[in-house]
């Protein structure tokens, strides 16, 4: 399984589902919610920012639907400014925000925006071995940066924005791994690499982002014989697709993301990674979250460290120790959310305290005919959230999974930080 795997055309029927989806994602954002044709349109003239000292107008601009010269109904702009106030608090950048609009002479419109910008913004994403610590700049002349200090992990992160005064921005990652492979016990070895992660990525509207990825990897140690002092280049690229914060507005909501890298050398292997999540929220205190992953690679000689994984962030969350790995993965989650049942205000912030139920069910394998009982991961589990509004954005969950498909057992885990899925650490 480790070595030789044949191409098969998974990749490219998953491929053209992601097409489909992400032309009938791009068709409900533009049909969905339009208006009757016989009201009064109206052409957006002017977008007037106050209260933006350090955050250029463009940044903020990056989280509003409204564009200028855009014809709009009364109801259209209504909509459009209740899923920018929602994206506009969902970036963590602003500690409040107020959109109004001003009907002018001539049919046109202008839009007033007035904000806070939180001045300490602070990102923090859980990752197995250790915790991401992001601080995002909201100077435009200033890098973003990160770093991870783990026991199996550690990396140095910064991503510099509009770079050349373009809407490109460019991430470097320099990270160092270390982990063990459990296979059977004869098998069993240290796996150790070094990595460059260089990352170019463009917000073309509010709710539709591009990247393009490259890695360079040296496999310090690695399965004797095979990937021990070898090095691996990869590149590809991703789309994300985000109508999350319309769960604000219309009580549903969903992002997509896809995922496509190539091995150039030494492995010449294909990834294809498929990610969505379906938001539904009937009330404001309650939100239930499902999500699927998806992930294949396909190739000859797969080394060992680009095989699945089921645990860790959204994966099963449980103690998983039976078919840990596979070239293909396939997790669900089903969460439900019961947010800020209990608030505590203080000085500098407002504390939160959420409930989370969830179930869990994964899965690694080679081929669709060993894809049976024995191979899946069933887990369930609770956990409590407490959550530390602006402009401190901090969040601590902690939770306990048992795994009983398997009859693995129950372990607990705790997360330190802020989610932060439309730009992780290792975009």
């Amino acid at each position: 399984m480790r070595k030789y795997i044949q191409i098969n055309s998974g990749i490219i029927i998953s491929s053209l589902k992601m097409i489909v989806i992400l032309f009938y994602l791009f068709f409900m954002n533009n049909h969905l919610f339009t208006i009757s044709q016989y009201e009064t349109k109206y052409i957006v003239k002017n977008i007037f920012i106050i209260g933006n000292n350090k955050l250029s107008e463009k940044k903020i601009l990056e989280n509003v639907s409204i564009k200028v010269n855009s014809r709009v109904s009364i109801d259209d702009i209504k909509n459009k400014i209740l899923i920018s106030i929602a994206r506009m608090k969902d970036s963590g950048l602003f500690i409040f925000t107020e959109i109004n609009y001003e009907i002018m002479e001539n049919e046109t419109i202008d839009i007033h925006i007035s904000l806070a910008e939180n001045i300490v913004f602070l990102e923090m994403i859980a990752l197995p071995a250790g915790g991401l610590t992001r601080f995002s700049s909201i100077s435009d002349k200033a890098p973003d940066f990160g770093f991870i200090v783990g026991s199996n992990d550690q990396a140095l992160y910064f991503r510099f924005p509009y770079l050349w005064n373009t809407p490109l921005n460019v991430s470097s990652t320099f990270g160092h791994q270390a982990k063990v492979f459990e296979f059977n016990k004869p098998d069993n070895y240290d796996y150790e690499n070094i990595s460059e992660r260089i990352s170019i990525e463009s917000s073309l509207t509010p709710w539709l982002k591009i990247k393009t990825p490259s890695i360079f990897q040296y496999n310090i140690k690695g399965q004797p014989g095979l990937t021990n002092n070898t090095y691996d280049i990869s590149s590809g690229g991703a789309v994300l697709v985000d109508f999350s914060s319309y769960k604000d507005v219309y009580m549903i909501g969903i992002d997509f993301t896809t995922h496509l890298m190539r091995g150039i050398k030494e492995f010449p292997y294909t990834l294809s990674e498929n990610f969505i999540n379906l938001y539904l929220k009937p009330f404001s205190w309650e939100e239930l979250i499902i999500r699927g992953r998806y992930r294949v690679v396909d190739g000859m000689a797969i080394p060992d460290y680009q095989l699945g994984n089921i645990s860790g962030e959204y994966q099963v969350r449980g103690k998983v120790n039976n078919y840990y790995y596979g070239t293909k993965t396939m997790v669900f989650n089903i969460e439900n959310w019961f947010r800020n049942i209990y608030t505590i205000p203080v000085k500098i912030s407002t504390i939160n305290f959420s409930i989370l139920i969830f179930n869990d069910f994964g899965s690694a394998f080679v081929n669709n005919k060993s894809l049976n009982k024995k191979r899946w991961n069933i887990s369930s589990g609770a956990g409590i959230e407490m959550n530390m509004s602006n402009p401190v954005n901090i969040t601590m969950e902690m939770g306990f999974g048992y795994e009983y498909f398997q009859r693995s057992g129950g372990s607990f885990y705790v997360k330190i930080g802020k989610k932060f899925h439309k730009g992780n650490f290792y975009e």
